[in-house]
């Protein structure tokens, strides 16, 4: 088993700091919202990679492979009666879809999970599909729904916290 390394998924979102803000607490604030957005991404985004019917990008699965788990399904070998790309067995699903290591920093999130082995930056065999491209695709809308969550939890920050006013006694 490896530790995938923390895969590349840019959504370029930049908040500028509110005038009055510390640029400290303007960074505390963009840490709590990059880990709201990472969290959001691994509950919320990345198990609907792995359910019948979801549209995004992929390698079309030959016909043998496709027959092999259909067949493997009537055996009781493969799960979800053979039907969604991602699962076979369910290993990758429910190795991805474990918690996960979140770590957020002012500037970006990195969400670290244990896969497979042949998960990885390269493609495990030149004929198989690019597994961990097609699960980190994101869509337009899902992209726009990572910025809310990213704004909607700074914006939470901010007004949980309101920044401090100086003073000055003349």
């Amino acid at each position: 088993m490896l530790q995938t390394p923390g895969l590349p998924l840019r959504i370029l979102t930049k908040i500028t700091r509110p005038p009055g803000v510390s640029a400290r607490r303007h960074r505390e604030w963009m840490r709590a919202a990059f880990f709201a957005q990472g969290n959001h991404w691994q509950q919320q985004i990345l198990p609907s990679r792995f359910v019948a019917g979801t549209s995004y990008p992929r390698k079309k699965r030959t016909e043998k492979y496709l027959r092999q788990k259909l067949n493997a399904a009537r055996r009781g070998k493969a799960i979800l009666g053979g039907l969604v790309d991602n699962v076979y067995t369910g290993f990758l699903r429910d190795k991805l879809t474990a918690p996960a290591s979140i770590r957020a920093f002012p500037t970006r999130v990195t969400v670290r999970m244990v896969g497979p082995r042949y998960i990885g930056m390269r493609v495990y065999q030149s004929n198989q599909p690019d597994k961990a491209k097609e699960l980190l695709w994101v869509s337009a809308a899902e992209q726009k729904k990572l910025r809310e969550v990213l704004r909607d939890e700074y914006k939470r920050q901010h007004d949980r916290e309101p920044p401090a006013t100086e003073t000055h006694s003349t």
